[in-house]
């Protein structure tokens, strides 16, 4: 039976991990009858058999890239500005209107097709894991945020895991209107062995153990502490260690500066690396590495790094224990580089092999996009 045909607007500057989320869900949602309009950027791509609405002009998005302040303020506040005027005018002309991690949410008006998605914590929940500027930056956004929430607290909202779940909780005062929808990976995409994406060649050293870090560079992730860690494993270790650190974001510099200050040659910088590029880079590792601060939503980095099978070394936050309890990998204390470094080179030593095969079987049965989509199917077809 086929299911009838509904109208979505998915609107989001489209970012890192939330613009991987609706690439992935938003094909899935078109084969299921789901007829697709994307708000965002206009120098951001759109899964194909979308309509693109774009915002904001290439030219000043390109200028503010690079400078937080003025990208804060034009590439995301006057987005969402933007994007709310669009709402209150066309919004109604859509079965479901689909807001990921919005900002300035006390200024989108109120209406009944809204379904919201956080991706990670809320901004007063960040604050405790930052001091200073930032962390009073979060604190005073997390007010305004929570007054969005609240103006909308009788619209959908759906959360990456159990945590995010309660945060929002705690603001509207029940769970009745919360969804928990976990993040995925494609699985025929990212696998041991070459699948729909042809073998490339990546022209790196020949090391005899292979860690890779994926992500944002951002303070959240710590890739300075994988740094560290990286260079006193190459020096306790009888074996050549290498690094691969494959992505973009505010301390690519700092990162780009303490590789060379280091004299690191064992570390190979790639910066953005294309999506169709990223399950072949996964199949040359022999780890994956990550040193989060806090990741509530399970990054889809890790996620990639288990369909592809490779054993994980993260940090010790409560997200990642699924980790060790499915015998997929090992964490370790970040804080503490030399300890760190000593249980890495100890979980090494021991054939891991199993351990990267149940990270394959258990993204396979867990982490499955076409799952995810059809979860976000069947809630947006509450709104009929």
């Amino acid at each position: 039976m086929t299911q009838q045909d509904m109208a979505l607007l998915v609107v989001s500057p489209a970012s890192y991990g939330v613009e991987n989320v609706i690439n992935n869900i938003s094909p899935h949602l078109h084969n299921d009858g789901f007829q697709i309009s994307y708000l965002t950027r206009s120098e951001k791509s759109v899964p194909d058999k979308c309509n693109k609405i774009p915002l904001l002009k290439d030219r000043v998005t390109e200028f503010t890239r690079n400078k937080i302040g003025l990208h804060l303020i034009y590439g995301v506040f006057y987005f969402w500005k933007l994007a709310y005027s669009y709402i209150s005018k066309y919004g109604d002309d859509y079965d479901v209107v689909w807001l990921h991690n919005p900002r300035l949410l006390y200024l989108c008006e109120k209406k009944d097709n809204i379904t919201i998605t956080y991706h990670s914590h809320l901004r007063n929940e960040k604050a405790k894991y930052h001091d200073g500027l930032r962390g009073m930056y979060y604190y005073v956004s997390g007010e305004f945020e929570k007054q969005g929430i609240k103006k909308h607290a009788s619209e959908r909202f759906t959360s990456v895991n159990s945590e995010v779940r309660k945060e929002i909780k705690m603001i509207i005062g029940n769970d009745s209107r919360i969804w928990t929808i976990n993040n995925g990976v494609d699985t025929w995409e990212y696998t041991p062995e070459t699948g729909k994406c042809e073998s490339i060649s990546w022209d790196l050293p020949d090391w005899d153990e292979t860690y890779l870090f994926v992500g944002k560079l951002a303070s959240v992730k710590r890739p300075l502490a994988t740094l560290e860690v990286i260079t006193r494993l190459s020096y306790i270790a009888d074996k050549d260690i290498g690094l691969i650190i494959a992505g973009d974001g505010p301390m690519r510099n700092r990162i780009e500066t303490e590789i060379e200050r280091r004299g690191m040659d064992n570390v190979d910088f790639l910066g953005f690396v294309d999506s169709d590029r990223m399950p072949s880079l996964y199949r040359i590792a022999d780890y994956f590495i990550l040193s989060s601060l806090y990741d509530p939503g399970g990054p889809l980095a890790l996620y990639e790094a288990m369909a592809s099978g490779l054993p994980s070394i993260l940090s010790e936050i409560d997200q990642f224990e699924f980790i060790e309890k499915s015998g997929c990998g090992l964490r370790v204390n970040f804080d503490d580089i030399e300890s760190a470094a000593e249980d890495i080179l100890h979980y090494t030593r021991e054939d891991v092999t199993q351990d990267g095969m149940r990270a394959r079987e258990y993204a396979i049965k867990n982490l499955g996009w076409d799952s995810r989509a059809e979860s976000y199917s069947q809630l947006f077809r509450t709104c009929l």
